[in-house]
């Protein structure tokens, strides 16, 4: 009986080298700790499942080994809902106990209003001369009345860095932040974004590497070029397929990976499997549907975030801007988005008069012809 691996890919929460498989991710993180030098404060967002947490905590393991600095990250998760009291207490604790994993012994003053926040920077730099970091997760979960607040505090601090310790705040949310300080005046207007970019194939190819070096299992070349085109290298819906494939559809080790369990493994995505990435999608896609029925069925919609069901779209990892055409690039989206609103259209094609040849090719008398849709993924 062959023994599992004690790695595994990963679907949930940030990746941890020692339980995971991962894709490291250097150039990126590279370019963090390039802007935490350089004293910005910047902004991680991307959809779900990109991979922004297991980035800033791989740029927080770096600063650990540097003694100038005292990296931190709280995060606002369930805060959004909050009273300002309850917020900065909260705020606090959680603050506190990062801090004491790098200074045991420190005391910092009460967080009980956003000026407190610079004199907890004053005390840092007074009792330990380090320069502080200050990561901010689900900064979406800030409580809107206190939102512009915070805002033009962390932007009055970016301008005094040189007299306290904070060195640089990093926001990572999903919402891209001109969104978030649409109504505040954009006080932020110091942020730079790092972007997370979805794994090239290489990544990809690199990430199921180190699950054949652990168990022998090879991977054909086709599911492997098949894995990264319907997946476009979402990071979250690769590690999901590739999770499926070795444990509910391919033979066991050593015997090799082929397409004749890959096909069955897209059959059970479009048709079975409810996966968080893709209901994620799909939930978004149905709050702009007169929008998304349009990209899905009718043609070219021209791209452009001043329209805000687009820009809606586009920073919930639905839509990408493809030559100037919203469009949406993960294959395996599209294809469950064509699903869950074809529905709509089901005997009522006569209505849409620019329904794309493609789609047609796709329905029969029952619907959606998936068998056709599978073949589709072969030429």
């Amino acid at each position: 009986m062959f023994a599992m691996p004690t790695r595994e890919f990963n679907t949930s929460g940030p990746c941890d080298p020692e339980l995971h498989y991962m894709v490291p991710r250097t150039e990126v993180v590279a370019r963090g700790l390039g802007q935490i030098e350089r004293g910005r404060f910047f902004t991680i967002f991307a959809p779900r499942q990109s991979g922004k947490t297991t980035c800033f905590q791989l740029m927080l393991t770096e600063l650990a080994d540097r003694p100038e600095y005292v990296g931190t990250w709280v995060s606002f998760e369930d805060l959004a809902h909050t009273d300002p009291e309850r917020f900065w207490v909260t705020f606090e604790k959680r603050l506190m106990r990062r801090v004491r994993e790098t200074l045991p012994e420190f005391e910092g003053p009460p967080l009980r209003q956003t000026l407190d926040l610079e004199e907890f920077a004053w005390a840092l730099k007074d009792k330990t001369g380090r320069r502080w970091v200050l990561i901010i997760d689900e900064f979406d979960g800030t409580p809107p009345a206190l939102l512009g607040e915070l805002l033009h505090h962390f932007r009055q601090l970016y301008h005094t860095r040189s007299d306290h310790a904070l060195q640089s705040v990093v926001l990572v949310g999903v919402r891209n932040l001109t969104e978030v300080t649409l109504d505040h005046a954009s006080p932020f207007n110091i942020a730079e974004e790092l972007e997370i970019p979805y794994f090239s194939e290489e990544e990809t190819r690199a990430l199921v590497a180190q699950y054949v070096a652990d168990t022998g299992q090879v991977f054909e070349e086709e599911v492997l070029r098949r894995l990264h085109q319907n997946t476009a290298g979402q990071p979250g819906l690769v590690c999901a397929l590739s999770r499926d494939l070795i444990t509910r559809f391919a033979p066991e080790p050593p015997d090799p990976v082929t397409l004749d369990s890959f096909w069955p493994l897209l059959d059970y995505y479009l048709r079975e499997k409810i996966d968080k990435n893709i209901s994620n999608i799909v939930n978004k896609a149905k709050q702009q549907p007169d929008l998304m029925m349009k990209v899905l069925f009718n043609g070219e919609v021209p791209f452009s975030v001043r329209d805000p069901r687009i820009a809606f779209l586009h920073v919930n990892g639905v839509v990408e801007n493809d030559r100037g055409v919203v469009d949406v690039p993960v294959p395996l989206y599209k294809q469950c988005l064509i699903v869950a609103f074809q529905p709509l259209i089901n005997g009522e094609a006569e209505h849409y008069a620019t329904v794309s040849t493609d789609f047609e090719d796709f329905l029969d008398g029952d619907g959606l012809n998936v068998p056709a849709l599978l073949e589709s993924y072969r030429r």
